[in-house]
């Protein structure tokens, strides 16, 4: 599950930083290997809890069936340089990955570049990562297509970006999301009548990730190493949410509603 099992990985950075003159920024490495192990635990737990959910689904004898999402895809949204994305491609893949952004960095072809060159190809295959790709879009024209059946993430999103990943997931038919916030909008999470009155930005940080992670019924949350970052809260969830195709429908655009019905299954955590 973790890096240990990849010791290419650290040859593919090193060619990186030789590529572009050893400026690699080494928190953004450090931040990118602690959040793709997050995430990938995540996946994996998503695929365990959903095989289980349809599996006693398909066991009884009601004559409505409810259909559960198959995590079929990765999709991150504001995907940035695209090393986590390209990680979790490599740990994944049978899973095709589409990462979304305004602009490609220069970052990200020389490590895909990196990664062909001395990566491992899985059989059968010409490329090491034939499962990714990235477009440039703006995330907010994403059609909710796209992100069925798929893992939703985003990585240090900013303001309602967090907000409008975990709406998109759970309204697209997607599998699960999952989001590592960076600054937080207090009106995306907290009632329009409550006053934020905390000096410390540590404080109102951590208070706010606790809305976010109670707005959305969060399912998972966990930290990523503090000595990285101070934004370091993990927060998963929306596996279960998405029954079936009805239930998609008839939420509309009331998001919120729809990640409250029901009971929500405990993750099968390794």
């Amino acid at each position: 599950m973790g890096l240990s099992y990849y010791t290419e990985i650290g040859t593919i950075i090193a060619n990186v930083d030789n590529e572009i003159g050893g400026h690699l920024r080494v928190k953004e490495i450090f931040e990118s290997f602690e959040v793709y192990k997050e995430i990938a635990n995540f996946i994996v737990a998503t695929q365990r809890t959903l095989q289980s959910l349809q599996s006693t689904t398909s066991n009884t004898t009601t004559t409505e069936k409810i259909t559960y999402p198959k995590v079929e895809k990765i999709v991150e949204l504001a995907c940035g340089h695209g090393l986590v994305g390209l990680l979790l491609a490599y740990r994944f893949p049978h899973l095709q990955v589409s990462l979304y952004d305004l602009f490609a960095r220069p970052t990200y072809a020389a490590f895909v570049q990196s990664f062909e060159k001395y990566g491992f190809k899985r059989p059968g295959e010409s490329l090491v990562l034939p499962n990714v790709q990235l477009f440039e879009q703006d995330i907010y024209s994403i059609g909710r297509e796209e992100l069925r059946n798929s893992v939703v993430v985003c990585v240090h999103g900013c303001g309602q970006v967090n907000q409008h990943t975990i709406e998109m997931a759970i309204s697209s038919g997607a599998a699960g999301w999952a989001v590592l916030p960076c600054c937080i909008v207090k009106e995306s999470y907290l009632d329009a009548s409550c006053s934020v009155q905390l000096s410390g930005d540590s404080t109102r940080y951590h208070v706010l990730c606790g809305a976010l992670a109670h707005r959305y019924r969060a399912q998972l949350v966990a930290e990523i190493d503090q000595r990285i970052t101070n934004r370091y809260v993990f927060i998963a969830g929306g596996v279960g949410v998405n029954g079936g195709d009805h239930v998609v429908e008839a939420i509309g655009n009331d998001v919120e509603v729809a990640a409250r019905r029901g009971r929500l299954p405990k993750l099968s955590l390794s």
